[in-house]
Parts: structure tokens; C-alpha cells; sequence
């Protein structure tokens, strides 16, 4: 199976890889996509860069994703998220397509939880499976990586963090 195919089978269950709402408690979901298109696309990240990059560890993520809007890429493919992390640790996240929820219902948004545990950023959300992914920065970029195989799953193209202060 190649590595695009296994990552679409990962994103039946991972929402944090994926798109959110501008919003906080926000009840209903645009009917167009949210897009942020980078200059660049992402990529698999080559070996040097995947050295160059730091653990963000619990204490930074939170200064960083409360009351944040993110925007990024599904590494391998052409699916692009922006997610909202509520200060409340509510959390929106809507895809530039739809996605298969562990139900076999396509899905383009999915609200729920965030949270930190130690050094995993956490989310459990409606429709899909729990999921903890490592946070790792390279330069403004961060990446959201599986602990157990160390695959990068996405990566951030911009970050608008509650101050109104942008990372890109």
C-alpha cells in the first residue's frame, strides 16, 4: 500500500489533520471550502528538514493554539484544513474535501475537544476516533506527527494566534 493510500485510510479517524471554523461555537459550517493556499506546496519533508525540526513541548503549545485559527495541508495530498482551537478547549475543524468519519459518512467539518497531554496535542471529536499527534516545529512551520511511527500526517501553513499575531 503506498504512503498516500495508508494516509487516507489514517484520515477516516484523524481530525486534526484537517480544517475548522473561523468561529468559536460556531453551529453551522460554510457551505464552500476554507482555503489558505500556501506559495508552496507541502511536501514530504526531506530527511534534512525532518533533523532540523523541534518537539514543541506542552507548556509551548499552549501558548501557542488557545483561541488560535490554523491552516494547513494534509502531507502527500491536496487537502487542505483550517481548524478553530477554542481558549474553552472547544475545537472546529472543516476540509477543503470530504472525508470518510469512522461511520462510513463523508464529512467536510467535525467539532469536539482539544487538549494537551504532556507532550501530545489531543483531540476528540464527533464522527471520528480519538487522536493524539506530537507537535514538531521546522522554522514557522509545525508539523502534526503519529507518536508511534514518526510519520508527519500535516503540516501548518499559517497560524493566527489570539493576539491577531500570525505565523506563516
Amino acid at each position: 500500500m503506498q504512503n498516500t493510500e495508508k494516509l487516507l485510510l489514517k484520515l477516516r479517524w484523524s481530525p486534526a489533520l484537517l480544517a475548522g471554523a473561523f468561529v468559536f461555537g460556531c453551529t453551522t459550517v460554510p457551505s464552500a471550502p476554507v482555503a489558505h493556499q500556501p506559495d508552496s506546496e507541502v511536501a514530504r519533508q526531506p530527511d534534512a528538514e525532518v533533523a532540523k525540526r523541534v518537539q514543541v513541548s506542552g507548556t509551548h503549545m499552549n501558548s501557542i493554539f488557545p483561541g488560535a485559527t490554523v491552516y494547513g495541508r494534509i502531507a502527500g495530498t491536496d487537502v487542505t484544513w483550517v481548524e478553530h482551537y477554542g481558549s474553552d478547549r472547544s475545537y472546529f475543524v472543516q476540509f477543503s474535501e470530504s472525508l470518510e468519519d469512522k461511520y462510513g459518512r463523508a464529512r467536510r467539518s467535525t467539532s469536539g475537544r482539544w487538549e494537551i497531554r504532556g507532550t501530545l496535542l489531543c483531540f476528540d471529536v464527533r464522527y471520528f476516533e480519538e487522536l493524539c499527534t506530537e507537535v514538531y516545529r521546522t522554522g514557522n512551520s509545525f508539523q502534526f506527527v503519529e507518536p508511534t511511527s514518526g510519520e508527519t500526517l500535516s503540516v501548518t501553513t499559517k497560524i493566527v494566534l489570539a493576539d491577531g499575531s500570525v505565523i506563516e
